[in-house]
């Protein structure tokens, strides 16, 4: 906020109101004061604010002043005042912002393209929107347009740190383990400091059959980047593997904590409380429960979520709702993965035949 915004805003009310009118009607009597463009820049930092803070109303968002509006409305009231802002003024940090609240928020992916995409049209040297596009496409397993971007990042500024650690993520999650590693390796010579890099090469490594190696780099990179999940969900997999549940229901824990917006950590920490082979940390309910979140973060879009209900439903003994969650994930899964979803449909549905027959055993036995 520019220092003229400030004034008007601290002529009218200090940072403490009583209630949501007090402060609707400071900003009204501020934003009369500032002009309309400037209401405009007002209206995108009130916003952002709001968003930070966690406060569930609005003011001029459709909103009457000192009407309440529901929290989840929150991340829409912004996006509303990204719109304002564009639309007065097109600057390519306005539709990068735009693409990331698209992008994190509300799971918009085409628009947030379609931001991504008129911010490089102005400004296509950018690295670092490049890179951001590239996110976009990978979310839309649309691997090789993610790729190009990656590489375009890297030739124009060849020490950009995220683009080359996401191009060894893709190429681990395309399960070209070899190339990964070769492209984490020189991620983490340039960037000894990077725990993204790490948590990275530790997953491929641990792939590689080199667990004691993927182990150390996975240590690495929580210590590195204690508030990121990639190094604790890895981690996760590798002490599911190894048998060390304890360990794993912590970090996959760790995981949901510190990206409480991602769905995926939901889904796998569903996943092990359905499916995890010692008994006493399983938690049917709690699966049921970190499934569903996950489902409703992605707008039950993500086939990793929507298996992961599966399983839960499968744990709970309800077939018929684990084959809908697995017929629902095979409308979305991309070709490559498919396979996983129809075994698991295959398992679910020998089950239910198998209880079926013993039910009608039961029925038609002599008394």
């Amino acid at each position: 906020m520019d220092a003229v915004l400030a004034r008007a805003l601290e002529e009218e009310a200090d940072d403490r109101f009583a209630s949501v009118a007090e402060f609707n009607e400071a900003f009204q009597a501020a934003a009369r004061k500032c002009g309309k463009r400037r209401l405009r820049m007002l209206l995108v930092t009130t916003a952002i604010l709001v968003l930070t803070a966690g406060i569930g109303f609005a003011f001029g968002f459709g909103y009457g002043v000192g009407e309440q509006a529901p929290e989840n409305d929150v991340g829409d009231q912004v996006l509303a005042a990204f719109e304002v802002a564009v639309g007065e003024e097109p600057a390519v940090e306005r539709f990068r912002e735009r693409g990331d609240q698209h992008m994190r928020d509300t799971k918009r992916l085409e628009l947030a393209l379609a931001n991504y995409n008129e911010a490089i049209r102005r400004s296509p040297h950018d690295a670092g929107l490049l890179v951001e596009r590239a996110e976009v496409y990978r979310e839309m397993t649309l691997h090789d347009l993610a790729r190009q971007d990656l590489v375009r990042a890297l030739n124009v500024h060849a020490n950009q740190e995220d683009a080359r650690a996401n191009l060894g993520f893709l190429h681990l999650i395309e399960g070209q383990l070899p190339a990964a590693l070769e492209i984490l390796n020189e991620q983490v010579r340039r960037f000894p400091n990077h725990g993204r890099g790490y948590a990275f090469r530790g997953q491929v490594l641990a792939k590689m059959n080199q667990p004691i190696d993927g182990r150390r780099d996975l240590d690495r990179a929580v210590k590195l980047d204690p508030t990121g999940q990639y190094g604790y969900h890895f981690r996760a997999l590798l002490h599911t593997k190894y048998r060390q549940y304890e360990l794993a229901l912590a970090d996959y824990r760790a995981a949901v904590a510190v990206a409480p917006e991602n769905p995926f950590g939901y889904a796998y920490l569903a996943q092990f409380l359905a499916r995890c082979p010692d008994e006493k940390f399983r938690s049917v309910q709690s699966a049921l429960d970190f499934a569903q979140q996950g489902c409703k973060l992605s707008d039950n879009t993500s086939w990793q979520c929507l298996r992961s209900l599966a399983y839960a439903y499968e744990a709970d003994g309800q077939y018929p709702a684990a084959v809908e969650a697995c017929k629902q994930a095979l409308t979305v899964v991309p070709p490559t993965d498919e396979a996983k979803v129809q075994k698991l449909l295959g398992e679910i549905e020998r089950k239910m035949q198998q209880l079926d027959g013993v039910n009608r055993s039961t029925v038609n036995a002599p008394n």
